[in-house]
């Protein structure tokens, strides 16, 4: 089952986790999961922590399984899927590259039950959001053997606990990091970003449009 004909190329995989982690970039809400685990008790922040890191893991894992179906549930091809994904991700990373991802607005309420502040909003749409969905569907029908799958959901669950390790030392990390920091890193991952996005619309357009990657004839 587990033959390795069945998994792609280690580096892919390596290209995934990398990729979700810049779409997620859990340090980008340092300011916005600050603000609202500010004035409750540490037992409560790890708790947020934890809930929000398990958000990112059902949704992400939610998709690697059933993502192929969604799109054939709706007629959408994967390289149309693709396409769209690829568009949104570039969209993503331009906002990124502008600094204003940092500026997703999160709400202020003590009195919020702290479970529901670990799923809405840092876990769902701050952490994992569209760009991070699109992604893990787009990789995980990329091949339809079970290893494959396995494999992306081992990346789904290491970019979750790398979230939870994030934000629980997110106390001190907020100590080190400055706004230019912050401004500089958001850039940079905005490039990685919008690299993956544009092999996402090729990749789709070259499945569509076969003729688009035949040589010109001399």
């Amino acid at each position: 089952m587990f033959d390795g004909v069945e998994l792609r190329d280690w580096n892919e995989y390596v290209r995934l986790l990398v990729g979700l982690l810049a779409l997620i970039n859990p340090l980008t809400i340092l300011p916005i999961f600050l603000g609202l685990v500010q004035g409750r008790a540490r037992q409560e922040k790890r708790h947020i922590s934890m809930v929000a890191s398990v958000t990112v893991l059902v949704t992400l894992l939610s998709f690697t399984y059933l993502g192929g179906a969604l799109l054939g549930l709706f007629a959408i091809t994967i390289e149309s899927f693709r396409i769209a994904g690829g568009i949104l991700l570039l969209l993503t990373a331009l906002e990124m590259m502008r600094a204003k991802a940092a500026a997703r607005a999160g709400g202020e309420d003590t009195e919020v039950n702290v479970t529901s502040v670990g799923v809405v909003p840092l876990g769902i749409p701050l952490l994992a959001g569209p760009g991070a969905i699109v992604t893990t569907i787009v990789d995980a029908t990329a091949l339809s053997s079970i290893a494959h799958k396995i494999a992306v959901s081992l990346v789904v669950a290491l970019v979750a606990l790398i979230v939870y390790v994030v934000l629980r030392l997110s106390a001190k990390a907020d100590k080190y990091l400055s706004p230019t920091a912050m401004t500089v890193f958001n850039r940079v991952m905005g490039i990685i970003i919008a690299s993956i996005a544009i092999e996402f619309i090729l990749t789709g357009l070259a499945a569509k449009f076969p003729v688009l990657t035949q040589a010109a004839p001399l």
